[in-house]
């Protein structure tokens, strides 16, 4: 299915009519971050990727620490800017950077390495890129910041995306032509790895149970945040290979009505947590707090081109 034409006002006039019924509803209130503040975390970040092993002598490094580590610092800093242990939240950016260059790396010719690194992640073998030789680090050191089955759950969540970054690959292969919506549903929940990013919310000293049932109205609500924030630049640069329109497709509705459709549900999911979390004001607050921060990163960062509607 083609793109939305970039020159088509009344198509484009109803993303941004969406877009801002979105952030309306979701009552988005948070402040743009300063440019001093991304500043000084990636000097940070940039120190700790290299403490890793990651430099600008390879390729791999020098994309890593350019779009990639840039791109995670931007997310770090609004959606986890509310952590409050910070070895934490650096372990987090560079996890959150080394999952963008998985999804990028394809374009630089190692694809090879990164169908190989469950493998070796599981036997122990070296992993040849400097980045996922980190990246299998930073998995094994989630247990050292959450508890045993957060970790458990963050790090099996985080293998299912990379499996599907694999998935990406041999779909135009073997053309897998969607046309099932729970295929759909199947694709967007491995490939999100909501669980990781969920549970990276809240900090060990919050009790389980205080949010643990929240968790599936969470992935709704991290995924959709995503894919509606994200249709604008995804449509103008023709971009098929995403949620909206594997929906849009095995519904057999347009695009837009499945936009809309998500809208409805990530409002509905939204709600449903802080319903759930309302007996622990401190998971409240924290769900609060990561919520707006998560709309910033997706309505300040250049790569959505928000700012093209408006924003």
């Amino acid at each position: 299915m083609p793109g939305l034409p970039a020159t088509d006002k009344t198509s484009l006039a109803d993303v941004q009519d969406v877009a801002r019924s979105f952030l309306t509803r979701s009552e988005f209130n948070y402040p743009r971050p300063t440019q001093e503040l991304t500043d000084k975390f990636y000097k940070s970040a940039v120190e700790e990727s290299n403490r890793r092993g990651i430099t600008m002598e390879s390729k791999a490094g020098k994309h890593f620490l350019g779009p990639c580590l840039l791109f995670s610092v931007r997310m770090t800093t609004t959606t986890y800017a509310h952590l409050e242990n910070k070895a934490t939240q650096m372990l987090l950016c560079i996890f959150i950077a080394c999952t963008f260059y998985m999804d990028d790396a394809g374009q630089l010719e190692n694809r090879e390495d990164i169908e190989k690194f469950h493998e070796r992640f599981f036997t122990g073998q070296p992993q040849p890129d400097p980045v996922l030789a980190a990246l299998g680090d930073v998995l094994r050191e989630m247990h050292q910041h959450f508890g045993r089955m957060e970790a458990n759950i963050i790090v099996t969540s985080a293998l299912n995306l990379y499996s599907s970054v694999i998935l990406e690959f041999r779909t135009e292969e073997l053309k897998i032509k969607a046309t099932e919506p729970s295929y759909a549903a199947f694709y967007r929940t491995m490939s999100g790895a909501t669980d990781a990013f969920g549970f990276f919310i809240f900090p060990p000293s919050l009790p389980v149970s205080e949010y643990i049932q929240a968790m599936p109205d969470l992935a709704i609500v991290e995924n959709h945040t995503n894919d509606i924030l994200s249709f604008y630049k995804e449509e103008k640069a023709g971009d098929d290979m995403n949620y909206v329109t594997l929906l849009a497709t095995t519904r057999k509705i347009s695009k837009l009505e499945a936009l809309r459709l998500l809208v409805d549900e990530c409002i509905s999911s939204h709600e449903n947590i802080l319903r759930i979390l309302a007996p622990s004001k401190n998971a409240t607050a924290i769900y609060q707090k990561f919520f707006q921060g998560y709309l910033a990163f997706h309505v300040y960062t250049e790569r959505y081109k928000l700012n093209e509607l408006g924003f």
